[in-house]
């Protein structure tokens, strides 16, 4: 056992020094996507929540770290027996530190929302102003790891049939997350 994990260090110590890294240069395109899945059981109150989430993103460096991108996000979630979805659209900017293998990022988007509502046939519309930090650790020259943290600020204009839940049927909430996934830079 001591000896495999010789083995598998060895390696690892030989990938990180052999792909070493260069900027992020202008004109390279990145294809990055979390998939989640989470589900919930509450034995007291027989309450079933599953939530499946897909993050795609499609960023073009329009400089040397630096770049713009469109975000998409579908989210599902499932509750007491009912569904709904949302889909979201919208623009994005991060900037990559240079730090050869780790490529620590800041970054912001914007996102347009529109969610399925459970008791009315109109959709619930979500803008989200979405910071994150994270690190992207490359395995290869072109495919890293990454991990990020989101910090989301929802402004929700809700159906006029939830004015009997609501007082106030624009909501803001605040959302934060972390994630793992997957960064794909084509040169």
């Amino acid at each position: 056992m001591k000896n495999l994990f010789v083995v598998f260090l060895g390696l690892f110590l030989l990938t990180s020094f052999t792909f070493g890294q260069s900027e992020l240069k202008q004109s390279t395109f990145s294809i990055n996507g979390t998939i989640s899945y989470t589900s919930n059981y509450e034995e007291s109150s027989d309450m079933d929540n599953s939530i499946f989430i897909f993050d795609p993103r499609f960023d073009f460096f329009v400089m040397d770290n630096f770049s713009l991108g469109l975000m998409l996000n579908y989210q599902n979630n499932s509750f007491f027996g009912n569904n709904n979805s949302s889909w979201g659209i919208g623009p994005s900017a991060r900037y990559y530190f240079n730090f050869d293998r780790i490529k620590p990022f800041a970054g912001i988007g914007y996102s347009y929302v529109t969610e399925n509502a459970i008791y009315s046939n109109d959709d619930i519309i979500n803008n989200n102003i979405i910071l994150n930090l994270g690190v992207d650790y490359f395995l290869t020259e072109d495919v890293a790891l990454e991990t990020i943290i989101k910090y989301t600020f929802i402004n929700s204009k809700l159906p006029d049939e939830y004015s009997a839940f609501y007082s106030d049927l624009n909501v803001s909430k605040k959302s934060l997350s972390i994630g793992l996934g997957v960064n794909v830079f084509i040169r």
